[in-house]
């Protein structure tokens, strides 16, 4: 359906000549078959003799945008001139309601197709578009009003029935929605009770009663429709659910252990058939009776699936003391034996018990004792495991790969890495080590060892699309931005300059690229990055469209509402947030350059600009070069042209402002999601909201470190910025009472300190936070300085993200760059892998990165060791190499083949999100901020 050809021509508020006027009708044939170029042609015809005539304009403005959709100006002037012209035509209504449509504009679309169907209040197919977009913003009483309409139209149509019935659904009117089915199921054939459709229907109606509360009702229902429905794995798990909510607990477990029979490592069946052997409102923390009543259920499963890994992992989150060390033992030592890399993954979630993980430590480690003795698992009283059979070596090896990864969770750097040499000297061609040898070096604050192994680990599987995504991954995180392009271009279909990886929607790859060219200060190309991830959410959310009216033909209802439902939290998935935060820092660091420009004088400005423009020039013509080389690559020029534009909007605030509401409406229970608003209000002067932002973050956490300084640089600010004034000056005198009470700035920072002596960010908070107060006068840096040189010996370690975030603030905020040195010194030790605080990052020059992406071959023997050649390579780089305390200088080779010095420097107190399966399990071990290349 474009336009409704009973309504053409007949709502027109200036008519044509007769000539103009058949010509005019003839356009809907044309529209049916596309022939744009044609209506362009017969429009200019008719307006030169009637230049005005509305709805001439806007079916050329609408022939013109299908036909060419970068003439968008264009197309809209005629169709704002048209309306102008005929404001009460359907057509001129129509058409920008279509274009509005196109652009995703939902609202401005719906408007119009209201203003449209003015001309004829029952139009069915006008109706039904408002009635999708309706959906599509959620406006659902409105949506309940319109179905009904339809349904009065046309009642025959099966679509009109669910439609009606689904909007009852939406705005939780579960009684009409069931009275509306009950009628459509009396009104259908007999015939037509047989199909897929109505048995889908009968589902949701079941789920209709479910959500009414009627359990009873559903139950009783769900047994009448059993034969009728096909989908007969839902009926089983409705009813083992519903036995459930009705407190039958009995049946509930013999259904759900038919359930697990089926598919015996689906959670939802767990986690149903523990709350059915339990009693009611059972706590987290079990009695020694219930763990007793629920292992022996779990035996029970265990015997129906011998094989199953979840019955018996499962029963290690709740059993404690000589029981779990029983069962884990017993665990741990079946899937060390048959080799099973995933072990420690599976096990990560026990170590949020501080006595479970010192339990796994003490096991794993007397594996290890007892597998290098006599190679037999130690026998432990109780267990099925007897400790007799001889293991294979794989079983030695496996310990120690667990081991590696143990002490890497406990933030031992150095004693995980040895166990993962060890395991290395055993099995050279184990890639699970070096992906071991990864984590270790990234937790430990190496990103670029971390992308070293990581490169190792893929060089010994080519054909793993997953090493290879890891590898891209850590290569961006390390700032490697060529090798990881010449890496990830393996597994797509363009070559390694134009990959297709926008096409495939690989956010996960736009967001590292936009993570690591924030890092190096390519704003305006990290924001290419970042709003490509934008655009595919605003994909995500276009495509629910066309669902409105499928899902009503095809009945899959349920399916139907968890889009929806879905669809209600898109822009608080991760990947989103992620996005939205890196568009948001880009203006803020764009804004900041700008303000450091305009506070130059004028002679310096003009430095600065020509130095920019010969830079730009240079990078032109060495973009020319390469296009030459590479046949002219369309691809970079487009890019670098969309990354100028998006650089340089006139209010990078403005713009950041945008999606700092979005966050605020989506994710507002993030503390994240206050302190990045309050920078953008803060730096726009708007006081309330930036006060605003403060609470908020307050009701969250109230003693995080930024938040802390942001409290005092907004109330110190305050009261010198003359732009607070009268009702404005009266807000923040009233929340300073409410936040501070009758405590002064330097008590509220005293205070803090005091509560937080023994954390390292929070001292270095309180001394940002004296330094801000002072003005930054040279008294106070040295108190500030003292503040977080007064560190007790005996606290407890920081994380690298603290300690480089600590030698930012004394070396960037508080500018001394001998207490910045001092502050290595003492902490460089307790983080000996960070290169972030000074260490050598031996992988790069043990295993170079060559062109292509790949770790060199040659240093690696057949039997794992290094080849004489290759150590003195090593040992000659290790004695070339400069290291100073504050940055470490490694060789890389680029994409040309030349090598070049990159300089590994710490970034600040910019974090790296972890992967979820690389992630320490509430640990204070936490991912290397990457440091910066410069090539």
């Amino acid at each position: 359906m474009v336009f409704v050809t009973e309504l053409w021509g007949k709502t027109m508020a200036q008519p044509l000549p007769k000539a103009e006027l058949a010509h005019f009708k003839s356009v809907p044939k044309l529209l049916e078959t596309k022939q744009y170029k044609k209506i362009i042609k017969l429009c200019d015809g008719i307006l030169k003799k009637v230049p005005d005539h509305g709805e001439t304009l806007a079916v050329k403005a609408f022939a013109i945008r299908s036909h060419d959709n970068d003439k968008k100006d264009e197309v809209y002037a005629l169709m704002d001139k048209a309306i102008k012209k005929d404001g009460r035509s359907y057509i001129c209504w129509h058409a920008y309601g279509l274009l509005k449509k196109h652009d995703r504009e939902w609202q401005e679309a719906l408007k119009a197709f209201r203003n449209a169907v003015k001309a004829d209040e029952n139009n069915y197919s006008l109706l039904n578009e408002i009635a999708h977009l309706l959906a599509q913003v959620r406006d659902l009483p409105a949506l309940l009003e319109v179905r009904r309409k339809l349904l009065q139209l046309k009642p025959s149509h099966k679509a009109n029935w669910i439609g009606f019935a689904v909007a009852h659904h939406l705005v939780k009117d579960y009684a009409g929605a069931l009275d509306v089915l009950n009628k459509f199921e009396a009104a259908q054939d007999e015939d037509a009770k047989d199909s897929l459709e109505h048995g889908e229907m009968l589902l949701f109606r079941n789920v209709v009663l479910e959500e009414m509360g009627d359990f009873q009702g559903a139950l009783k229902q769900l047994l009448v429709i059993e034969s009728k429905v096909a989908d007969t794995l839902t009926v089983n798990e409705r009813k083992a659910l519903l036995l459930l909510k009705m407190d039958k607990r009995p049946e509930a477990v013999s259904e759900y252990r038919k359930l697990l029979r089926f598919n015996p490592e689906n959670a939802n069946y767990h986690r149903g058939y523990r709350a059915a052997v339990l009693p009611a409102n059972v706590p987290d923390t079990l009695s020694e009776s219930e763990m007793q009543t629920l292992h022996t259920a779990y035996k029970e499963i265990q015997k129906d699936n011998p094989r199953a890994t979840a019955p018996t992992r499962i029963p290690l989150d709740f059993l404690q003391g000589d029981a779990f060390k029983i069962a884990a033992h017993e665990y741990i030592s079946d899937k060390i034996a048959g080799a099973k890399p995933a072990l420690f993954a599976e096990l990560k979630n026990l170590y949020a018990d501080p006595a479970k993980a010192k339990c796994l430590e003490e096991l794993i480690l007397s594996y290890e004792s007892s597998l290098k003795k006599d190679a037999t698992f130690p026998k432990i009283e109780g267990s099925s495991v007897k400790g007799e059979q001889k293991e294979g070596p794989t079983s030695l090896l496996f310990t120690l790969f667990y081991l590696a990864q143990h002490f890497d969770w406990k933030g031992e750097s150095l004693r995980a890495l040895a166990y993962a040499d060890e395991a290395t000297a055993h099995t050279p061609t184990l890639l699970n080590v070096y992906r071991a040898k990864a984590h270790i070096y990234k937790h430990g604050g190496d990103p670029a060892s971390a992308a070293a192994f990581t490169e190792r680990a893929r060089s010994l599987d080519l054909a793993d699309r997953y090493l290879n995504t890891k590898s891209t991954k850590y290569l961006l995180r390390a700032d490697f931005r060529v090798q990881a392009d010449s890496v990830v271009t393996l597994f797509t279909k363009d070559g390694p300059t134009g990959n297709n990886l926008f096409e495939m929607q690989a956010s996960w790859y736009e967001l590292e690229l936009g993570d690591s060219l924030y890092r190096s200060k390519q704003y305006g190309e990290a924001l290419v990055q970042y709003t490509n991830v934008e655009k595919h959410f605003a994909d995500f959310v276009e495509d629910q469209y066309d669902f409105h009216s499928y899902c009503m033909r095809k009945l899959t209802l349920r399916t139907y509402l968890q889009l929806l439902q879905w669809e209600n939290t898109i822009y608080a998935q991760p990947f989103f947030v992620r996005a939205a935060t890196g568009i948001v820092k880009c203006y803020l660091a764009i804004a900041e350059d700008e303000e450091e420009l305009a506070a130059k004088s004028a002679e310096e400005r003009a430095k600065i600009r020509a130095a920019r423009r010969k830079a730009a020039k240079a990078a032109a013509a060495a973009q020319t070069k390469t296009a030459k080389e590479q046949e002219k690559d369309e691809k970079k020029e487009n890019l670098a042209e969309a990354a100028r534009k998006l650089a340089a909007v006139p209010d990078p605030l403005a713009e950041a402002n945008k999606y700092v509401d979005k966050l605020r409406e989506h994710v507002d229970t993030q503390i994240s999601t206050h302190l990045l608003a309050f920078n953008v209000f803060f730096k726009r002067k708007k006081h309330v909201l930036a006060l605003q932002s403060l609470k908020k973050a307050l009701a969250i956490d109230p003693a995080n470190p930024t938040l802390h300084v942001n409290i005092v640089k907004f109330f110190h600010g305050a009261t010198k910025d003359p732009s607070v004034e009268g009702p404005i000056k009266m807000i923040v005198d009233r929340e300073r009472s409410n936040l501070l009470g009758a405590k002064d700035l330097t008590t509220f920072n005293n205070e803090f300190y005091t509560a937080h002596a023994d954390s390292l960010a929070h001292r270095v908070a309180a001394a940002q936070a004296l330094s801000i107060m002072e003005d930054h006068s040279e008294v106070s840096t040295k108190d500030a300085l003292s503040m977080i040189a007064g560190m007790p010996q005996d606290a407890k370690p920081p994380t690298f993200q603290e300690a480089v975030e600590a030698h930012r603030v004394v070396r960037d905020v508080l500018k001394d760059e001998g207490a910045a040195a001092t502050l290595l010194a003492r902490y460089a030790p307790l983080l000996p892998l960070s290169a972030g605080l000074g260490a050598v990052s031996v992988a790069i020059s043990k295993y170079p990165l060559p062109p292509d992406g790949s770790l060199e071959e040659e240093g690696f023997e057949a039997d794992g060791e290094e080849s004489e050649q290759q150590q003195s390579q090593q040992q000659s780089q290790q004695e070339q190499q400069h290291t100073s305390s504050t940055t470490t200088t490694t060789t890389v080779t680029t994409q040309a083949g030349d090598p070049v010095a990159t300089t590994l420097s710490p970034v600040g107190s910019d974090v790296q999100p972890e992967d979820v399966e690389d992630a320490p399990a509430d640990k204070n071990v936490s991912p290397p901020a990457s440091p910066s290349t410069s090539k």
